[in-house]
């Protein structure tokens, strides 16, 4: 039973490897994922489908990551 403010899962993800992983979307069905860099599901945001006119499936996921401020800065330019 749904609980009062309980998200749903509706996109679920089957890993096939560390590169390839099969994305299931409602109305879609099954897509062949390619991994660029390694995703935490759990913090995804929002998550767009696009598809090209070529029938190419293009999918984009927006992640909230922690920010450390002490690595993120560039350093002081350095006075010679």
């Amino acid at each position: 039973m749904k609980q009062k403010g309980e998200l749903v899962p509706i996109i679920k993800l089957e890993k096939k490897d560390n590169q390839f992983a099969y994305l299931h979307l409602p109305k879609i069905g099954k897509l062949k994922i390619r991994f660029h860099r390694e995703i935490d599901w759990r913090k995804a945001k929002t998550v767009t489908v696009k598809r090209e006119p070529s029938g190419n499936w293009y999918v984009c996921v927006s992640v909230e990551v922690d920010f450390d401020r002490e690595h993120s800065l560039p350093s002081p330019p350095i006075k010679l």
